[in-house]
């Protein structure tokens, strides 16, 4: 019959759909498609860059998941009543924006990734 498709079980999640696609949705797509990229990251194979001057934004993602939604240095992690998000940074250890190596980058606060800069620009 036109526009029956038979059940399929979507990649990612594991979800069975009747969609025609490989996934079950738009998002689970997206979704793969990230995964695929931190794994290539994490074994050395992608170098997280965003263009020439800016890290992924699912660094920042993947590293809130793993290590918590909170600061790394100081263990500050008060949401923002307006935003619904906790206002932490992605801080390049050694100043170096280019160097996504996970064992380079920590979460911290605005403050203590300024006092970073501020140590590394100082040398």
């Amino acid at each position: 019959m036109p526009g029956i498709h038979s059940i399929k079980k979507c990649p990612r999640c594991g979800l069975e759909s009747r969609r025609s696609g490989l996934y079950c949705s738009v998002s689970c797509a997206g979704l793969h498609a990230t995964d695929k990229k931190i794994q290539l990251w994490l074994e050395g194979k992608h170098d997280g860059m965003r263009g020439k001057t800016s890290t992924a934004h699912w660094i920042k993602k993947y590293l809130i998941d793993v290590r918590g939604e909170k600061c790394e240095k100081c263990g500050w992690g008060v949401t923002n009543e307006y935003t619904g998000k906790i206002p932490i940074e992605l801080s390049h250890i050694d100043g170096n924006f280019t160097n996504n190596k996970i064992e380079n980058l920590r979460l911290v606060t605005y403050s203590e990734n300024n006092q970073n800069i501020s140590r590394i620009s100082s040398r």
